[in-house]
């Protein structure tokens, strides 16, 4: 890279966040980690909920989210802006916490970032690299996606709607399209639901702002997406697509942040899955830039960037035990 100017600008500090568990003081007041159990019915529900700015900010619970995820929540940045230990933060896991009162998001990312260190030995530093990145725009004809009234706000006073229960196995009602139909606490968090299956994605929302298809574009690019549509207000939409398992650097899922979004994934032999779409047009999906175009009329156009990064100069296997 260049001399002056901010693009010319690298750096790098390194951090040993045992130093900084020490220093800081902030950290769960209970915290408990476990590698997730393979579901028996073939099907994996990823959640995250809870923490600071929720329904629930004493507690934080995930449930068979990857832990590239974690990080993603601890240094508040994008999957694409980790780099390093893929192997391990490919890896699931059930997590829970208790925060302390009073505590900000801010902080609750600290106290992530330091149970890493302890548990997982992390020590990372950051830079600046210059990365495939992609900007969307409204395609010639004009956006498809239908215009709706944002979703009314919650109250951080109510309790979650009511899902299965913890460890609980349950057979998922099949849609004519052949996916599985999301529950009824689905969208509470406004963000896109996501259904993976072998070969195929169905992406539904149904009151989202620009700002939150981006987010999830980024995660399925595995690259920075930049908003350029000049859209504004919420939006309704259903998307389906081949998902490029190759791009996505979140793999095994987990919708972050907390209280977010969620997605489902449908995985082992063809025989155990849900039975074939119904509709002959949705046996098979289209790549995702292409559907992008052709069911929602936008475009991904291909560009380069800087892009702050965090990357993992160690990260133990598997966490010490609780």
């Amino acid at each position: 890279m260049g001399g002056g100017g901010v693009q010319g600008t690298m750096f790098r500090v390194s951090f040993f966040f045992f130093a900084a568990l020490a220093a800081s003081g902030q950290t769960f007041e209970v915290a408990s980690i476990k590698p997730t159990e393979p579901s028996p019915n073939g099907m994996m529900r990823i959640t995250a909920n809870g923490g600071p700015g929720t329904s629930d900010p004493g507690r934080i619970t995930y449930s068979g989210v990857a832990l590239r995820s974690f990080l993603i929540y601890a240094f508040d940045v994008k999957s694409y802006q980790i780099s390093g230990a893929d192997d391990v933060l490919s890896k699931q896991f059930d997590f829970s916490a208790k925060v302390p009162a009073g505590a900000t998001k801010e902080e609750a990312r600290i106290m992530m970032r330091n149970f890493l260190a302890e548990r997982f030995g992390m020590k990372f530093h950051r830079d600046t690299k210059e990365m495939a990145s992609y900007l969307l725009t409204v395609g010639s004809k004009g956006s498809k996606m239908k215009a709706v009234d944002a979703p009314a706000p919650i109250d951080p006073n109510s309790p979650p709607p009511p899902g299965p229960p913890p460890g609980a196995i349950t057979k998922p009602k099949i849609g004519a399209d052949g996916f599985p139909e999301l529950p009824a606490f689905a969208g509470r968090g406004g963000g896109p639901m996501t259904i993976m299956m072998p070969g195929r994605a169905k992406m539904t929302c149904t009151s989202c702002p620009p700002a939150r298809l981006v987010e999830t574009l980024s995660g399925q690019l595995g690259k920075p997406v930049v908003d350029m549509t000049g859209l504004t207000g919420n939006y309704a939409f259903t998307l389906l697509f081949e998902p490029d398992l190759s791009n996505m650097r979140m793999a095994g899922g987990g919708p972050m942040p907390t209280g977010g979004a969620m997605a489902i994934a449908v995985k082992g032999p063809a025989g155990d899955g849900p039975p074939p779409a119904s509709d002959p047009g949705m046996d098979t999906a289209p790549p995702l830039l292409s559907a992008i175009q052709d069911q929602l009329g936008l475009k991904l156009e291909a560009k380069k960037a800087p892009v702050e990064m965090v990357l993992i100069d160690h990260l133990e296997k598997a966490p010490t035990e609780n």
